[in-house]
C-alpha cells in the first residue's frame, strides 16, 4: 500500500508541475498576482490535497486531465499531427483511468476540427484524433459490453444486488446494529 501511496504522491507532484506550466508559462493568466493566487489555490485546494495519498485512481486521473488541457493548449498554438497524437494519447489514457473523460471528447473533437482546418481537412483530423483516442481508451467500455451487455456498469445495477446483501439489509436495526 505504501508503494501505491508513493505513486499517488508522484502523480500529484506531476500534476502540480503541469499546473505550474499552465499557470506561469502559457500566458493564459496575464497578471502576476492572479498567477500566484491560482498556483496557491492549486497547491492548497482541499480536493487536490485530499487525493494525494489515497489508494485510488484519482491522482492519475487529475494528472491526465491537466496534461490533456496543457496538450490541448499546445495543439491550439501550433496544430500539428504530432501534437494531435499526444493529445489523443493523454485523452485515451484518461479514458482508461476514468470514464469521466468521456465528457472531454465533444470539446476536444470540436477543437481538433476547428484548428485542424474546419473543412474536410479538419473533419479528417478530428476523425483520426477520435479514432486514436477511442482505440487507446475504450478497453473498459468494450469489456463491459462483452461481459455485461452494457457499456457502463455501476454498483447500483440490479445485477449486483446479491442475495446476502438483501438478507443483511433486513437485519438492520438502526443505531443498535
Amino acid at each position: 500500500y505504501k508503494l501505491v501511496q508513493l505513486l499517488s504522491l508522484w502523480f500529484s507532484i506531476g500534476t502540480l508541475l503541469v499546473l505550474h506550466h499552465l499557470i506561469w508559462r502559457t500566458g493564459l493568466i496575464a497578471d502576476t498576482r492572479a498567477r500566484t493566487y491560482a498556483m496557491l489555490m492549486a497547491c492548497f485546494l482541499p480536493q487536490f490535497v485530499q487525493f494525494t495519498l489515497y489508494l485510488s485512481n484519482d491522482p492519475l486521473t487529475i494528472l491526465l486531465g491537466n496534461l490533456a488541457i496543457l496538450l490541448l493548449w499546445r495543439y491550439m498554438q501550433r496544430p500539428e499531427p504530432g501534437r494531435s497524437v499526444a493529445l489523443a494519447v493523454a485523452t485515451g489514457l484518461g479514458l482508461l483511468t476514468k470514464l469521466s473523460f468521456l465528457a472531454y471528447l465533444p470539446v476536444l473533437v470540436a477543437v481538433v476540427f476547428w484548428y485542424g482546418g474546419r473543412g474536410r481537412r479538419g473533419l479528417r483530423a478530428a476523425a483520426l484524433w477520435l479514432l486514436l483516442t477511442l482505440a487507446l481508451g475504450s478497453y473498459k467500455i468494450v469489456e463491459n459490453l462483452v461481459i455485461f451487455g452494457a457499456p457502463m456498469v455501476t454498483g447500483l445495477d440490479q445485477r449486483f444486488h446479491y442475495k446476502f446483501a438483501r438478507e443483511h439489509a433486513a437485519t438492520y436495526r438502526g443505531l443498535a446494529s
